[in-house]
């Protein structure tokens, strides 16, 4: 398994600036403003930032007491996630198949790991996420149609042929293994080779626990790696055994943090690349460029 060293995905902006999660949330809905698409008082947006200021509006401090403190949770890794997608949005507002996307991942209830609740919205961020990432790296990106969900999310185009991107957001750590199946189908149904990007935030971490033990953040992104691998680790034989004679390059897998740090709190990310270990020479080829592509992204 290869696991690349990685920054903080989301902070870093134009010129290397470090955008405060106040000012994350003024450039996200803003942003989105710019692209035709209106954010509304109900929606998850408006609720998480307006967490952050009080009757007055001036900015607050939301401390864990509070009983607002979940939602500027979600607020952050929210707001971080989309100034990743936004900053810069690298579609024509034309493309229909993009805006649609972002108009979709703007739903969802605050709290995703509410009873019953349905996550399309985050879901779609993950697909819009990919795609930006893999723009980043310098390679072309397209959407599949809406409504075909027997084809992957994303295409593009490696070593002069085409190649397909599958995200999802499995919910528990057996979800993961499902997730792995239906991407490989959905792959292998395209005729073309392919990664499957998976977010394990939730998976590997459904008590939603945080990281509240203060360290410098040389020991935490070692834990953080540790942590992901031996997570991978217990499920490689049934994922290797998922992917035999499927033309899946790799599995990416992605995992957020929240982890408070002196004066607050920030979102902390790891991604760790699990190649196909039945995957042919070229097939291998696939998977490291997909690999070295990518890691430009972050």
């Amino acid at each position: 398994m290869r696991i690349p060293k990685l920054p903080d995905m989301g902070l870093q902006t134009d010129g290397n600036r470090v955008r405060s999660l106040a000012q994350q949330s003024e450039f996200v809905i803003g942003r989105v403003g710019e692209l035709g698409h209106a954010v509304g008082p109900t929606s998850r947006l408006s609720l998480e930032r307006k967490v952050f200021f009080d009757d007055r509006g001036a900015l607050r401090v939301v401390q864990p007491d509070d009983p607002e403190f979940g939602t500027a949770l979600e607020a952050l890794r929210d707001f971080t996630l989309f100034e990743f997608i936004l900053d810069p949005w690298p579609f024509d507002l034309r493309n229909e198949a993009a805006n649609r996307r972002l108009k979709t991942a703007m739903r969802d209830a605050v709290d995703p790991y509410a009873p019953g609740a349905h996550t399309r919205g985050r879901d779609t961020q993950l697909e819009l996420f990919v795609a930006v990432a893999l723009h980043r790296s310098g390679l072309p990106v397209e959407f599949e149609p809406p409504g075909d969900d027997l084809r992957p999310d994303v295409r593009t185009k490696l070593d002069g042929r085409g190649f397909y991107v599958e995200a999802k957001r499995p919910k528990s750590r057996d979800a993961v293994l499902d997730a792995v199946r239906i991407g490989a189908r959905q792959i292998r149904a395209t005729g073309c080779p392919g990664a499957i990007f998976l977010d394990v935030s939730r998976a590997f971490n459904p008590a939603k626990g945080l990281v509240t033990r203060m360290m410098d953040d040389e020991e935490f992104r070692r834990l953080h790696v540790e942590a992901l691998r031996r997570a991978v680790q217990t499920i490689d034989d049934p994922l290797g055994r998922i992917l035999a004679g499927k033309p899946v390059a790799c599995i990416c897998f992605q995992d957020h943090q929240l982890r408070q740090v002196p004066g607050g709190w920030k979102l902390e990310s790891k991604c760790m690349t699990f190649p196909n270990p039945h995957a042919s020479a070229r097939l291998g080829r696939l998977g490291d460029l997909f690999d070295r592509s990518l890691s430009h992204a972050w």
